[in-house]
């Protein structure tokens, strides 16, 4: 799980996401 600028989301490949 990953935290971008949606929330924390999983299919995110990079925090920019």
């Amino acid at each position: 799980v990953m935290v971008g600028r949606m929330g924390p989301v999983v299919y995110a490949p990079s925090i920019s996401q």
